[in-house]
């Protein structure tokens, strides 16, 4: 632990910096294993499951239930940009790259299906006169429209 311990003692209850290093250290030596092993064997598939009917109700009344509670405000209201940016910069940097590299599959699905329909938007839109104000101002609305019907399309709506 924290110190080296040359008889046992008995105590209760951890001090919490010996809680928070018993805790790090089970993890970091068995942690990753017992995760592998717990999703090689699920005890139902977690796919089907997450399908079900019953599922989407839970899902349904969780979700209106934690509205209602206001709790991610409540979990929010604690936090500033200043203790947001060290984990946002020491983790999510790291988390990112991961994240998308193994997502390659995903992200070439997204690029194969969006990128024919950007093309095709810009390819309506680019001609389009910008001499007048009124010119760049129609241009610019119709792209920001087009862009968001896209968005709609690429996320299901």
């Amino acid at each position: 632990m924290a110190a080296e311990i040359s008889r046992a003692t008995v105590q209760r209850v951890l001090k919490p910096e010996d809680w928070r290093e018993k805790q790090i250290k089970t993890l970091s030596s068995v942690g990753r294993t017992n995760y592998l092993l717990g999703i090689a064997y699920p005890k139902k598939d977690p796919i089907e499951a997450g399908k079900s009917d019953a599922a989407e109700k839970r899902y349904a009344a969780m979700t209106k239930a934690a509205i209602d509670a206001g709790r991610r405000k409540k979990a929010l209201d604690p936090l500033t940009i200043d203790n947001w940016y060290p984990y946002a910069k020491n983790i999510g940097a790291d988390i990112l790259v991961g994240a998308v590299t193994k997502r390659e599959a995903k992200v070439a699905k997204f690029i194969n299906t969006f990128q024919p329909e950007l093309v095709n938007l810009l390819t309506k839109i680019d001609p389009k006169a910008v001499e007048t104000l009124e010119e760049r101002i129609t241009k610019s609305a119709e792209t920001i429209r087009g862009l968001a019907a896209l968005k709609a399309v690429w996320k299901g709506k």
